[in-house]
């Protein structure tokens, strides 16, 4: 399927593609609505798609330019330079930060209403299902940044183009043996806490998403993020936070 020009998308990339689009991002300070799966590729969302499956090369926009302020580093501008398309852009106005990811390793959800967020700093403590103060401030700014850009997808009349429908929220543990309890247990306890904020933000500062759904459940250790195995210690330690964590995803639907 070709995809030309597609905004706010929601796109599958291989784990060579995110190494990619991570270090650009990385380099200009940029977020990115990221679910990770366990073998290295993610689910992205709010990526502009320029092209995908014209050749052997797609090409994502991360920012625009002529939205965003952000000053261009051009130091960096030869590792996702494009030409000879760059002239072509530059005449339609598109002049934001593009990044070219392997087709063989992207697909396209055209049309799609899914918005993923691996909840960057919602980390836990080792046998821990409580959220910490920061962690609580971190998921309310994630949260509202997620509604407001919502908010400001508006068609052409006006309408919000997208209502929230449903949460998922999925929790997870890293792979170490519990002395008390299980790892399944401890993610579901994890998703649970996740959940009850979620409820309780979205009455306060969300009342157009309060008839969404708002589900949780638990992957127990089956989906890490790091491999954390081989290694002891505070090296294990350090790695498998990143393990004790938890997902959330959104779906929306269009206006009625």
């Amino acid at each position: 399927m070709v995809s030309l020009n597609v905004p706010n998308s929601t796109i599958d990339v291989s784990a060579e593609n995110l190494v990619r689009l991570d270090r650009v991002a990385s380099q200009q300070g940029l977020p990115l609505e990221v679910c990770r799966n366990a073998d290295g590729s993610a689910t992205l969302t709010n990526i502009q798609v320029l092209w995908h499956t014209l050749g052997d090369t797609g090409l994502v926009e991360l920012w625009s330019e002529s939205s965003d302020p952000r000053t261009y580093d051009e130091s960096h501008r030869p590792q996702f330079q494009t030409s000879p398309y760059e002239k072509i852009f530059r005449v339609l106005g598109t002049t934001g930060l593009r990044v070219p990811l392997k087709n063989s390793g992207l697909q396209v959800r055209t049309g799609s209403n899914l918005h993923c967020l691996e909840l960057s700093g919602l980390h836990f403590e080792s046998n821990s299902a409580v959220l910490s103060e920061d962690a609580k401030k971190d998921l309310a700014q994630q949260l509202a940044a997620l509604r407001d850009s919502l908010t400001a997808n508006k068609a052409k009349d006006g309408k919000v183009v997208e209502q929230a429908a449903r949460f998922e929220i999925v929790g997870h543990a890293d792979p170490r043996k519990r002395q008390n309890g299980t790892n399944e247990e401890l993610a579901s306890k994890r998703a649970e806490a996740v959940r009850d904020m979620v409820e309780v933000w979205v009455k306060d500062n969300a009342p157009q998403w309060s008839k969404a759904t708002i589900r949780f459940r638990s992957e127990g250790a089956r989906e890490q993020a790091r491999k954390c195995d081989a290694m002891t210690g505070t090296e294990s330690e350090a790695c498998n936070a990143f393990n004790r964590r938890v997902v959330l995803r959104l779906t929306t639907v269009g206006p009625s």
